[in-house]
C-alpha cells in the first residue's frame, strides 16, 4: 500500500496565512461594527464612506506588532456575532422617499418643489398599523418596509407653522433638525377649504369597499344616514351646495340638467363612484387650481365654469377627446375636438380654429355638474389648457393587467369589451370615433356593475382607488387591524374628530382632552406606552407673537416626544402650514377667468388678487409668490427610532 505524501511546510504555511487573514478582517469588521451607529445613522449597513475608509485603515495596522490570531471558538463566536448584528440591522423598519416624496424634500430648490398632501401622510401611518389590511401601500411618496417591526407611531401635529416659519427660526431648531432629516413640504388643508382634523379621520374608501357598502345598505344615502360613511368637500373648486341657487345659475349654460335625484335606470350603480379623487387627480398628473400652479404651469388655463354645482347620481355625462400635433416651437398643440354625450350625438359644433373659441364654447355648454369622461382625459385637459372638478378616466377605471400602473390602450380596451375596432384610419384616429368609444364603455361599466372590467377589484381587494367625497372614518379602518389610536387635544379640536369616530368600534378612538401644550406633551408620553398610535394636535395659531420663544419650546417639546419613543418607533411632526382660509374675492369675473370665492385659491399680492402670471412679471414678483407659497404650506418630519 502506497504512502501517502507528506504535506509540505509551504503548504501548511499558506493554509495558515489564509486563515489569519480571514481572523484579521473578521476582528477588523467586528470592531467596525461596533462603532459604525457612532459615524453614520442607525439601521443601516456598513456601505458609508466614512466606514469604508476606517475600514482600509483599519486593515493596516497591526495589534501589539503581531497579526491578530483567534483560536477557533473564539474565530466562531465572532463570526455568530456579526452575523446576529447583520440581521438585526436587516430586520429593522426603514422609510425613505420616492417619487413625489423626492420632489416634495425640502432638500430641493422650492420653484422645482412639489407638495405633498396630508391625505398621503395619513396613508402612510394607517399603512404602518396595519399594512393592506387597512389600506394600501404609500408608493406614491415614500416606502415604508418591515411595517411589521414598528412597535408604536407617535404624531405631534402642530397646527398655524408652516414651512417659511420652519425656515426663519431653524437655528432655534437644532434638536428637531438633528432628530428629522426626512423633511417634506405639505399642502395646508386650509388651501382646498379643509381642515387638518378632518383631513386626518377621514380615509378615502376603497374600491371593494364602496361595493360593501352599496351591497350592505342598497343605497349611498342608506350608508350616509347610518355613519358608516361620511362625504367631504374639498373646495379646490367653487361649487355651490344650495340646489335653488345652482339651478338658478345653471339656466346660463345650453344644457340643463334633470332636476330628479333618480339614479339612472340603466345605471347599477352610482356614477359618482367612478369619479377620480384629488389624490388620483395629481398622481394622474390633471390639472388643478391649485394656488402656486396656477401662477405658473397653469397661468393660461381657464376653469370649465365660474362655479359649479354639487355632482349627484344623474349628473351629465361627457366624452371628450383630442386630437394633437407638434408644432414648429416643439410643444403640442390642439388641432381637433369631439365631445360627445350620453346618446352618442357630438356636441362641438361651430367652433372656429382658435384655442379661445373652443374654451368658450366649452363654457357655454357643459352644466355646471358635468362628468367629463375619457382616457388619459388629463392629457386632452392639458391640450385644451382647462380644469374641470369631476373626471372619469378610463384607462383608471378600467384595468385588464391587473397592474395598477399598467394602463391599457383605448383600441384594446374596445376591441376586448365592445367587439369593435377603432384607430385604423390612414389620416390618424379621428377624434369623434375615440370620444364615442369612450362612452360606450363608460355606459356598459355603468350597466354591468362595479367591479366590471378591472382586474384589481375582482380579484384583489387590497389594491385599491381611493376616492374622495365617500369616506369613512380612521378609527373604523384601525380596527379593522385591531389597533387603538389616542387623540389628544382641546375640547373644540376633539370635537371635530368625534363626529367622524360615530359608529367606530368601542376602544378604536381614545380622545384625551387638555388645556395647554405642557399637558399635551406629558399625555402624549404615557400614551406612547399603551396605545398603537397616539396623536397630539395642537393649534399654535394664537401663541405666534413671540416666535423665537414659541420655536425654543417646540424644540424642546420635539425632544421631549422623541425620548419616550420606543426604538423602531415611528415618530412624525407636522407643521400644517396656516390655518386660515385664503382670502375671498367677492367681485364678480368674466368669462376668461374663473372666480375666485367660496374657498378657492387665490394670492394676495401688494393688495391685488393674480389668477395667472404674466410674461412681463418681473423676478421680484416670481419671488414674492414663492415666498407666498411658502407662508401656506407646511412641512412633514418623519423618523423611525432604530437607535438602541
Amino acid at each position: 500500500m502506497e504512502e501517502e505524501a507528506p504535506i509540505k511546510p509551504l503548504e501548511i504555511d499558506k493554509k495558515l496565512k489564509r486563515k489569519l487573514k480571514k481572523a484579521k478582517k473578521l476582528i477588523t469588521e467586528f470592531e467596525l461594527a461596533q462603532s459604525n451607529d457612532a459615524i453614520k445613522r442607525p439601521g443601516e449597513l456598513l456601505d458609508s464612506p466614512t466606514a469604508q475608509k476606517k475600514f482600509k485603515d483599519d486593515s493596516k495596522t497591526l495589534i501589539d506588532g503581531v497579526k491578530p490570531r483567534l483560536n477557533p471558538e473564539e474565530f466562531k463566536e465572532l463570526k455568530k456575532q456579526l452575523q446576529e448584528r447583520k440581521k438585526y440591522l436587516t430586520s429593522l423598519p426603514r422609510f425613505y422617499l420616492q417619487n413625489a416624496g423626492l420632489s416634495a424634500s425640502l432638500g430641493i430648490n422650492q420653484e422645482t418643489r412639489v407638495p405633498i398632501l396630508v391625505s398621503d401622510v395619513q396613508q402612510m401611518l394607517l399603512y404602518g398599523l396595519g399594512g393592506n389590511t387597512v389600506c394600501h401601500p404609500p408608493d406614491r411618496w415614500c416606502c415604508l418596509q418591515k411595517y411589521t417591526q414598528l412597535t408604536h407611531i407617535v404624531v405631534l401635529i402642530l397646527e398655524g407653522l408652516s414651512c417659511h416659519d420652519f425656515f426663519t427660526y431653524e437655528h432655534l431648531l437644532p434638536k428637531l433638525t438633528s432628530i428629522f432629516t426626512e423633511r417634506m413640504e405639505v399642502m395646508s388643508p386650509f388651501q382646498y377649504g379643509n381642515d387638518v382634523a378632518q383631513e386626518m379621520a377621514c380615509v378615502p374608501l376603497s374600491q371593494s369597499q364602496k361595493q360593501n357598502i352599496l351591497n350592505k345598505y342598497g343605497t349611498l344615502e342608506a350608508a350616509l344616514q347610518s355613519k358608516e360613511v361620511f362625504k367631504v368637500f374639498r373646495a379646490l373648486f367653487p361649487i355651490n351646495f344650495s340646489e335653488t341657487e345652482a339651478e338658478e345659475e345653471d339656466t346660463m349654460s345650453i344644457l340643463s340638467t334633470n332636476p330628479t335625484s333618480l339614479m339612472p335606470p340603466e345605471d347599477m350603480f352610482p356614477r359618482t363612484l367612478l369619479l377620480l379623487s384629488l389624490q388620483q387627480m395629481v398622481l394622474e398628473d390633471y390639472p388643478l387650481p391649485f394656488e402656486f400652479e396656477m401662477e405658473t404651469k397653469y397661468a393660461e388655463f381657464k376653469m370649465t365654469r365660474n362655479r359649479y354645482k354639487e355632482v349627484c347620481i344623474n349628473s351629465p355625462i361627457f366624452a371628450v377627446d383630442c386630437e394633437m400635433c407638434m408644432t414648429d416651437k416643439n410643444s403640442s398643440e390642439l388641432t381637433r375636438i369631439a365631445i360627445v354625450d350620453e346618446n352618442l350625438q357630438e356636441m362641438m359644433l361651430d367652433v372656429s380654429t382658435t384655442l379661445e373659441d373652443v374654451q368658450k364654447t366649452i363654457r357655454k355648454l357643459l352644466p355646471r355638474d358635468a362628468i367629463l369622461v375619457g382616457h388619459s382625459l388629463n392629457c386632452d385637459l392639458h391640450a385644451m389648457k382647462m380644469i374641470h372638478p369631476y373626471v372619469i378616466d378610463t384607462s383608471v377605471v378600467f384595468n385588464m393587467s391587473g397592474i395598477r400602473s399598467k394602463k391599457a390602450k383605448l383600441s384594446m380596451l374596445v376591441e376586448h369589451f365592445l367587439h369593435e375596432e377603432i384607430q385604423h384610419q390612414k389620416e390618424g384616429h379621428c377624434p369623434m370615433e375615440d370620444a364615442t368609444a369612450t362612452m360606450k364603455l363608460i355606459k356598459l361599466k355603468l350597466a354591468k356593475g362595479f367591479r366590471f372590467g378591472d382586474a384589481l377589484t375582482a380579484d384583489d381587494a387590497s389594491l385599491v382607488i381611493p376616492e374622495c367625497q365617500l369616506t369613512a372614518s380612521i378609527f373604523n379602518q384601525t380596527a379593522r387591524a385591531n389597533k387603538a389610536v389616542s387623540v389628544i387635544a382641546t375640547e373644540s379640536i376633539l370635537e371635530k374628530y368625534k363626529n367622524f369616530s360615530i359608529g367606530s368600534k368601542p376602544g378604536s378612538f381614545l380622545p384625551i382632552s387638555i388645556t395647554n401644550s405642557n399637558e399635551a406633551i406629558q399625555r402624549l408620553q404615557e400614551a406612547t406606552v399603551n396605545n398603537n398610535m397616539s396623536i397630539a394636535h395642537l393649534n399654535l395659531s394664537k401663541k405666534m407673537k413671540n416666535m423665537d420663544k414659541l420655536m425654543t419650546k417646540i424644540d424642546t417639546m420635539c425632544e421631549n416626544v422623541f425620548n419616550h419613543v420606543s426604538r423602531n418607533g415611528l415618530f412624525v411632526t407636522l407643521f400644517t402650514g396656516p390655518n386660515q382660509k385664503p382670502k375671498i374675492s367677492q367681485n364678480d369675473e368674466s368669462d376668461s377667468k374663473p372666480k375666485l370665492e367660496n374657498g378657492e385659491i387665490s394670492s394676495i399680492i401688494n393688495g391685488s388678487n393674480h389668477f395667472s402670471s404674466t410674461s412681463t412679471e418681473s423676478n421680484s414678483q416670481k419671488y414674492s409668490r414663492s415666498k407666498l407659497r411658502s407662508h401656506q404650506n407646511g412641512v412633514c418630519f418623519v423618523r423611525i427610532n432604530t437607535q438602541k
